[in-house]
């Protein structure tokens, strides 16, 4: 649920390799580990970008490949994850159109407690995920390769 198809992840990682700031030895936007803004306005994230490129909440900062899951969707998954108890029929439609836009499944509307619950629960997973954190993990264990023995 929150990683991109091969696809998507295929086609951003040809989108950065693309890119004049790519770094090829290190498979970075720009620098490991050292994010910035160059003064023409283009952010580098610093990022090992076959970590970065794999969630659905991750996107280019200069602007090349989106989100998938914009920060829109993170809000509607925020208010239904709140909802509890037996829901009315426009939070069920609610919370069944964002979980199907997230998920990219065409699940039907239900009435079923438990389904609903199940539905909210791996929402509020999704969005307890630590993702920066994970890029930044693989980022800096790749970069131990590169960085000099201290």
């Amino acid at each position: 649920m929150l990683l991109v198809t091969p696809q998507e992840r295929n086609r951003r990682l040809d989108l950065c390799k693309a890119c004049k700031y790519y770094k090829a030895n290190t498979q970075s936007c720009g620098t490991l580990l050292r994010p910035r803004t160059l003064r023409n306005g283009v952010k580098l994230c610093g990022c090992f970008l076959p970590a970065k490129t794999k969630f659905k909440f991750s996107e280019c900062p200069a602007g090349f490949w989106s989100a998938t899951v914009t920060s829109e969707d993170q809000d509607r998954i925020r208010e239904a994850v709140k909802w509890t108890g037996s829901l009315s029929l426009s939070q069920t439609r609610e919370l069944v159109d964002i979980y199907n836009r997230v998920t990219g499944t065409t699940n039907t509307y239900t009435g079923c407690n438990a389904c609903l619950t199940n539905m909210r629960d791996e929402l509020k997973r999704f969005l307890e995920y630590p993702i920066d954190q994970a890029v930044k993990e693989d980022t800096a264990r790749v970069a131990q390769k590169y960085l000099p023995d201290k």
